[in-house]
């Protein structure tokens, strides 16, 4: 069994440019949690997701930040609605 899981994460809005991608795959070690996924994706904006809270969607349903994943998710990192 492999030691990590492979994910497919969706992004919107600020998240979307904050990362200039729409869509990509991340490997996380097996047994993380949202707020594991939470802090890979900050570090990939370089702090540009500093103090915006954002939820997570996996397989269509709003999750917990201490949900587990497992390989295959697609998790939808969903930023605060934006009016306009």
């Amino acid at each position: 069994m492999s030691e990590t899981l492979t994910l497919q994460v969706i992004c919107h809005s600020i998240i979307k440019q904050a990362l200039e991608r729409d869509q990509f795959t991340v490997e996380l070690p097996r047994g993380s949690i949202g707020s594991d996924l939470e802090r890979h994706i900050r570090d990939l904006a370089g702090g540009q997701l500093e103090g915006i809270p954002f939820r997570l969607a996996v397989n269509r349903e709003f999750v917990s930040s201490d949900t587990e994943l497992v390989d295959g998710d697609e998790v939808v990192i969903i930023p605060p609605v934006q009016g306009g």
